[in-house]
């Protein structure tokens, strides 16, 4: 467990601890359901090859199929996509919605991307991870550098 998910259970279990029996559930909380990663192999318009590191994470599905958004940014870690995932699971959770929570990522400026690239890099996420999403499995959405495209008269979904 990376610093920033251990930060995040460790302030799960400061508010079970004022409830009772909660035990249970900071057990199920502790850590994520599954966590994959994955190198995808993206071949830059120059004609290089780029190898992105790439993760998603199904934290928890108690209250239903995981759900959460997939970002593109040079920081991202795998802790943060745990993080994450935590987080999204505890959102779904207080809203009440029938979902449990998820993230995925993949390390790299999506800024420097052109159109064809940024495509590219989706198709292969979605390759990577195909085992993973479904609507009654994990329903991916955009998030950071996965939606509307920054390059005039292209919009990008990351359902391609």
């Amino acid at each position: 467990m990376g610093k920033m998910h251990s930060a995040a259970v460790e302030r799960l279990e400061k508010v079970c601890a004022r409830k009772q029996n909660f035990k249970e559930t900071l057990l199920r909380l502790q850590y994520p359901t599954e966590t994959l990663a994955a190198s995808i192999p993206l071949r830059r318009d120059d004609g290089s090859l780029q190898i992105v590191k790439a993760w998603r994470c199904r934290y928890n599905s108690l209250r239903g199929p995981t759900k959460g958004g997939i970002r593109f940014h040079q920081s991202v870690s795998m802790d943060e996509v745990m993080t994450l995932g935590f987080w999204m699971t505890i959102k779904t959770a207080v809203a009440d919605v029938p979902f449990g929570g998820a993230k995925g990522a993949a390390q790299i400026d999506a800024s420097e991307l052109s159109a064809r690239e940024l495509e590219n890099l989706s198709r292969g996420y979605v390759r990577s991870f195909y085992s993973l999403i479904g609507p009654d499995k994990d329903v991916p959405a955009p998030d950071v550098a996965t939606a509307a495209s920054p390059w005039p008269g292209w919009q990008m979904s990351i359902f391609i």
